[in-house]
């Protein structure tokens, strides 16, 4: 623990153990303590969580890389704990509707942190964890004067942190490590697009060498390529081999209820929105029914003789289903289909759109392709002005049948809702 951590937290302690005052002036104290708390907080989440605060937009850390060593997990650990022991010195009472609002924020976060490390463990078995392409690929497109020696101070740092990841895997899930195989595989072009950095300025102000810089990419790029081959030759050749199967990806009731609870802070627990959802399905299906018989017609010709049943309700869907786009125009054809959505957006004032900042349609890149078909790319609340992504996953990888069997779920009518 650094001096200045060990300063502010006496600070805080020692302020928060003196507010004995009363009325107004001893609530106006408890905020003020509050706020202290909060800058407190927040600076030493980032320190401890550099790759977030890059992905927020705080670029002073882009040059920063936390090694995933147990020592490393451990120093998380204790600042956690520390600060969870500092949180509830506050007296909620006191604290104004807003101060509340982040008491819990920060609360629930430092529980999960407390959890994830502990309990959750995805270290261990969730190889993808150990890609680093995203994080290089933001700094990479900063315009920042800085950026280049922030990726040179990461990049010397790759192969403490691969070899650190090494020691962490133990009993990976089948299904995570070809996923991280895949992952770390595609985000090899992004090392290859560092190189063209050597073209570009702010190589005036570094302290080393096109050449060294050079060289900490190739020395990275190559302990990244090696990671991978260890992933499919060594730990999934053993995971095949291994006659009592591998570690299930399903987390379990236990740590899937625990995960919900930090992850949604919801009303309820997820029992309850399980319960809750058998009982809606219950009343759409009467819905669906109901439609059935009224759009029967229009896509049949004629009138379904008796009330639908679910295997109607399933005929009529397939019908529409085969409203879809090509397999090779799916890209492109939401890249068509926004103007149309923004214009209804705007015409219908759903809510205000900034014109000076559109939403740009791109190709899933490949470190993040495997997960999910759509996904958007936002700045971060400290980078405001950086563009906001669409990211849209290529169907060249699915087989006609497994390209014809997505498309008919992702139809005309279905695209247009998730757009």
């Amino acid at each position: 623990m650094n001096t200045l951590f060990t300063k502010s937290i006496l600070v805080i302690l020692i302020s928060v153990c003196i507010f004995q005052t009363n009325s107004s002036a001893q609530l106006l104290d408890a905020n003020k303590n509050f706020e202290s708390f909060k800058n407190l907080f927040l600076n030493s989440y980032w320190e401890l969580n550099p790759t977030s605060a890059s992905y927020q937009g705080l670029t002073e850390y882009d040059g920063s890389l936390v090694i995933p060593s147990q020592k490393n997990r451990d120093k998380s650990l204790k600042q956690y704990e520390k600060f969870l022991q500092l949180l509830e010195k506050n007296t909620l009472e006191e604290l104004t509707p807003t101060n509340k609002v982040d008491y819990f924020l920060i609360q629930n976060l430092l529980e999960s942190e407390i959890w994830y490390i502990t309990k959750y463990k995805g270290y261990e078995w969730n190889p993808s964890y150990y890609n680093l392409a995203g994080t290089l690929d933001i700094v990479a497109k900063r315009e920042d004067n800085n950026k280049i020696s922030a990726l040179y101070e990461k990049l010397q740092k790759v192969p403490a942190f691969y070899e650190a990841a090494k020691q962490n895997i133990i009993n990976p899930t089948k299904e995570h490590t070809n996923l991280a195989i895949s992952q770390i595989n595609g985000g090899l072009s992004v090392y290859d697009d560092l190189e063209k950095l050597q073209d570009e300025k702010g190589w005036r102000n570094t302290s080393f060498s096109k050449k060294d810089f050079v060289s900490a990419l190739k020395t990275a790029k190559k302990t990244v390529a090696d990671f991978s081959e260890w992933l499919e030759k060594s730990v999934l050749t053993e995971i095949n081999n291994n006659e009592s199967g591998a570690r299930s990806f399903r987390l379990g009731k236990t740590l899937y209820s625990k995960k919900f609870e930090l992850d949604l802070i919801a009303e309820y627990s997820s029992d309850e929105i399980f319960k809750r959802g058998l009982k809606e399905k219950n009343a759409i299906h009467v819905k669906m029914k109901k439609l059935t018989e009224e759009l029967w017609p229009k896509y049949f010709g004629y009138k379904i003789k008796a009330s639908p049943k679910l295997a109607d309700v399933r005929t009529l869907i397939d019908k529409i289903s085969e409203n879809h786009v090509a397999k090779e125009e799916f890209v492109s054809s939401i890249k068509t289909q926004l103007p149309e959505l923004e214009k209804f957006v705007t015409e219908n004032d759903l809510l205000y759109l900034d014109p000076s900042k559109p939403l740009e349609v791109r190709a899933t890149p490949k470190y993040m392709r495997g997960v999910a078909g759509a996904s958007i790319s936002a700045p971060g609340p400290y980078e405001k002005d950086r563009q906001t992504f669409y990211n849209v996953t290529p169907l060249d990888h699915y087989s006609e049948e497994e390209a014809e069997s997505y498309l008919k779920e992702y139809n005309h009518y279905i695209l247009q809702i998730l757009n």
